[in-house]
């Protein structure tokens, strides 16, 4: 008989592709992504309420799908992805928006943006930061790259605040269940000034505010 242990031999490498898109079955996965992330896009630009002023830098952007459906209104947007093949698929779905100069895509880990300090008005993840080995040089990266009075906004798919015991699923998974308490300190601790947790469905919607000039 087939261990847990065996399974996840072999689920962890194919986990590791929705991660990180790459190699020829990173093509099949970045297909695959939006189809479980699409519920959370909408309830991410909700709280996130974007205006037209705004210049947004979506984390993890995958194919730009997010960009295009809920971010068609801004100002300017980034994506930054640190597959190379969500990246090209991302700059294929927002060509005429780049050509036009009020977009752009970057291949780069979103632990060492390659951005100027206080660009954004706005910033986004969904359905990346639960895959962060240490999100806190990510969250502390948004911080930076955030204007004084902006916000950011994670979706957090899954979390320890549904009453459930999650001590089996992260460790076979390797996948942290965030309480409410841990979610604030990391942000907190990366410099947030104001932290604001909602629900949404099976989503915890965690906004972060850096306070104005």
């Amino acid at each position: 008989m087939i261990g847990e242990k065996q399974v996840m031999t072999v689920m962890r490498p194919v986990m590791g592709q929705f991660a990180r898109p790459h190699g020829p079955l990173g093509w099949l996965a970045a297909l695959l992504i939006p189809l479980g992330h699409r519920p959370f896009y909408a309830r991410t630009a909700a709280v996130l309420q974007l205006q037209p002023d705004d210049v947004l830098l979506d984390i993890a952007c995958g194919a730009g799908e997010f960009l295009a459906e809920q971010a068609a209104h801004v100002e300017r947007v980034t994506g930054v992805d640190i597959s190379d093949i969500e990246v090209r698929l991302a700059r294929r779905r927002l060509r005429d928006r780049i050509a036009a100069g009020t977009a752009q895509v970057i291949h780069v880990d979103a632990a060492d943006l390659p951005l100027p300090d206080r660009a954004f008005t706005a910033i986004n993840c969904v359905g990346a930061f639960l895959a962060f080995n240490d999100p806190a040089p990510a969250l502390a990266e948004m911080h930076r790259v955030l204007a004084p009075g902006g916000r950011a906004v994670v979706c957090l798919e899954m979390h320890g605040e549904d009453g459930k015991d999650h001590t089996h699923d992260e460790q076979l998974w390797q996948t942290p269940y965030y309480t409410e308490q841990q979610i604030n300190d990391l942000f907190t601790h990366t410099g947030f000034d104001h932290v604001d947790i909602t629900y949404d469905g099976e989503a915890m919607l965690v906004k972060g505010t850096k306070a104005g000039a």
